[in-house]
């Protein structure tokens, strides 16, 4: 229920689909289209910055946590397609594949994570002081949802699809490590 209410179109298919009304035919299609504008969307998104290990994409700020905004971003397309490809695949089963949806869980929690230490060193302007936290926090994050990831694709339930899911989302191999013990040291 979570995942239907939190996706921009799923909700809006399934009303248009169960609505009798005239219009309901353009208003479902209309939904499914853009469902599917959105998957591949988030397919070249998950590829192209994970070629470009997340170059491709501009973060809001400058200096030393830009690169973990790019990071985050990345990370949201590559969530937002396996998430959308799981749905796919299991549809309705999917409630019922707990370790697969855990997975998914840790990743989304992660993200929120580190998207809430990023604001909060933004809204803080900036303590110098708080960098070694925000860095051990951001990859830490960011090796997790790596790591959540990558149990998806070695458990998706289709053979073949998530060897070729984890190929768009890790191109070019492992992106993340856990934090240094310098950085943990700091």
């Amino acid at each position: 229920q979570g995942a239907i209410r939190s996706h921009p179109w799923l909700l809006k298919e399934m009303e248009a689909a169960k609505n009798t009304k005239p219009g309901a035919r353009r208003e479902f299609d209309k939904a499914l289209f853009s469902h599917a504008g959105h998957i591949i969307s988030n397919l070249v998104r998950s590829l192209v910055l994970g070629i470009t290990a997340g170059l491709a994409t501009k973060a809001p700020v400058k200096g030393p946590t830009a690169r973990y905004f790019r990071q985050v971003s990345r990370m949201c397309a590559a969530f937002s397609f396996t998430a959308d490809m799981v749905l796919i695949t299991l549809g309705g089963k999917f409630k019922f594949k707990e370790k697969l949806s855990g997975r998914l869980a840790d990743t989304l929690i992660h993200l929120y994570l580190a998207s809430a230490v990023l604001k909060n060193f933004e809204d803080d302007d900036r303590p110098e002081e708080d960098l070694p936290l925000v860095q051990w926090a951001l990859e830490d994050s960011l090796y997790t949802i790596q790591e959540s990831l990558k149990g998806v694709f070695q458990n998706f339930p289709l053979p073949g699809i998530g060897t070729l899911l984890k190929w768009i989302v890790f191109p070019l191999g492992r992106s993340y490590n856990q934090p240094s013990d310098r950085t943990g040291k700091a």
